[in-house]
Formats: C-alpha cells, structure tokens, sequence
C-alpha cells in the first residue's frame, strides 16, 4: 500500500500491514507524490535483490559460484 501525499496511511491501515517503510526527507520538501514513492521503494527493492543475484554469462542464478558449477 501507498500511503497518500502529505499523510501517509492511516492508523487503522498501518495496523493491517506486515512491514511500514518511510522514505526520509531532507530539506523543505513536505511529502512526495505517491507514484514517486513507489517508483523509489521498487527501484530499492530492485537493486538490493539484484546485489545478491549472481550473474553469470547472461545467466541470473541465485546460487554461490561453486553450487553453480556443481549443477
């Protein structure tokens, strides 16, 4: 879920969800726009999946090197 510009979600929501993520903020920016927020938590989750995934001649193999060439 996507919390809405400014507010976020509300409490009864927040209480349904597994996980709450925020994204921090610096200067005088009050909120992002919801779409933006969500491109910026899938594009993190992107990359942080993408660091643990080996790759291997054109290959995504989600083994250590040495399983790899066992197989």
């Amino acid at each position: 879920m996507i919390g809405s510009e400014g507010e976020g979600l509300s409490l009864l929501t927040q209480r349904c969800c597994d996980t709450l993520v925020s994204i921090p903020l610096k200067g005088n920016t009050p909120s992002l726009n919801a779409s933006v927020a969500a491109g910026m938590a899938l594009y993190e989750i992107y990359r942080q999946r993408r660091a643990t995934t080996l790759h291997l001649g054109g290959c995504f193999a989600k083994k250590s090197a040495t399983e790899y060439n066992k197989t």
